[in-house]
């Protein structure tokens, strides 16, 4: 959108899937297309800045557009590059709903990545190249794990050699330290329960003791709640419930919050 000739503003939208309910019959049965879509918006800028002057250019700074480039230019990109996949990395921990595997823990087999990806597959997530990025730690447990498999010898190779997992379980695995922790809030009163039946929206008042605290990015699940795959639309597996994300820090102040 932003390639066009003209300007299209900071907020641009993004169509969604069409979908469609299968009639039974020979019977004309109309639907309408509601086009749904959701939006981007363009409203995190950021950069470096910096200056130089006749005299710095003169008696201080390197000789040559390709010295100067080296020298400034090369490190402030590759500071900004870094801050995007920071920012990515943050908004994901903060925005992705789903989790599998122990907190905290790093895996020892290929297990948890396969639990993930049967996760994706649950929910309809399209077919294609997948990427995994895990920490260093995490590389190194998952390398260690992989050692026990004989083919295929490219990919042995390089764990032996490079010391990375490369292609394993529909994933390539790509290693990164701009990812974050998460932090659990303090509830101290362990489980909470939904307060008021009926509710409905993007929010739920549950029972609490005043002081316990939540935090963007905390995953959570409500019992008898499970995920629909939108396309079979059925529920996925009735083992696992439906998991939400908190979207904001909230520190309850009564008995109740939201």
């Amino acid at each position: 959108e932003f390639t066009k000739p003209f300007a299209i503003g900071e907020t641009v939208r993004v169509n969604k899937p069409q979908r469609f309910n299968v009639t039974d019959g020979m019977g004309y049965q109309p639907q309408a297309l509601d086009r749904p879509y959701t939006t981007v918006t363009v409203d995190q800028p950021f950069g470096i800045h910096f200056n130089m002057d006749d005299i710095e250019a003169a008696l201080k700074m390197e000789r040559g557009r390709a010295e100067i480039k080296k020298a400034y230019l090369d490190p402030a990109m590759a500071q900004i590059a870094q801050e995007i996949d920071s920012r990515f990395a943050r908004f994901a921990t903060l925005n992705a709903n789903n989790i599998v595997g122990v907190l905290g823990t790093d895996p020892t087999s290929f297990t948890t990545i396969n639990q993930g990806r049967a996760r994706m597959v649950e929910l309809a997530c399209p077919s294609g190249k997948k990427g995994a990025i895990i920490s260093p730690a995490m590389n190194v447990s998952l390398t260690n794990a992989a050692v026990q498999y004989f083919n295929p010898t490219k990919e042995i190779s390089n764990q032996f050699r490079e010391g990375y997992v490369g292609f394993n379980s529909g994933y390539e695995f790509y290693e990164s330290m701009s990812l974050i922790d998460s932090t659990s809030g303090v509830r101290s009163g362990g489980t909470n329960t939904i307060s008021g039946n009926g509710q409905s929206g993007s929010s739920l008042l549950l029972g609490c003791t005043s002081g316990d605290t939540y935090f963007a990015g905390e995953v959570f699940s409500v019992a008898s709640v499970y995920a629909v795959n939108p396309s079979t639309r059925q529920v996925t597996t009735r083992a696992t419930t439906k998991q939400f994300v908190i979207l904001q820090d909230v520190t309850a102040s009564a008995s109740t919050v939201t």
